[in-house]
């Protein structure tokens, strides 16, 4: 039996301990997003367009915020003055 093979995304779904979709607005700041990601203990967001709206433009993750941290440090920028790139 190959686990991998066999096992279905939405057999998975039913084991979780919560089916709530979060997501963060395209304009939320990244502080939301990090606190959001906190909150809810997960690794990733859906990004929505606006905040109320059911279109999505992509995913923000812990891996772009830990990555953004970096460069931003590493360029000797101040955290606080930093943009998103």
């Amino acid at each position: 039996m190959n686990l991998l093979q066999e096992t279905t995304i939405a057999s998975l779904l039913h084991t979780s301990k919560s089916f709530q979709l979060y997501s963060v607005s395209q304009n939320a700041h990244l502080d939301e997003a990090i606190q959001l990601l906190a909150d809810k203990e997960v690794l990733s967001l859906p990004v929505k367009l606006e905040e109320h709206s059911v279109d999505y433009v992509g995913f923000i993750d812990v891996l772009d915020v830990l990555f953004f941290i970096i460069q931003t440090c590493s360029e000797g920028a101040n955290l606080e003055e930093a943009q998103w790139r």
